[in-house]
């Protein structure tokens, strides 16, 4: 294996947790391996244009 920092779940969770307003899970098993399942989801935000020069 390489060497790295060991900062990357740290990192994501801090991406996925605050910036995202999201949850980041781990799901581990002995003998079966480690899960971690992110879920983030969709928001729809309106988008107001003020004094928008398009027209269709």
């Amino acid at each position: 294996m390489g060497s790295g920092t060991r900062l990357g779940l740290s990192i994501g969770h801090k991406i996925v947790v605050r910036k995202h307003e999201s949850q980041l899970r781990c799901v581990s098993a002995p003998g079966k391996g480690t899960k971690f399942i992110v879920d983030i989801p969709i928001r729809e935000e309106a988008v107001l244009i003020e004094n928008s020069t398009f027209s269709p």
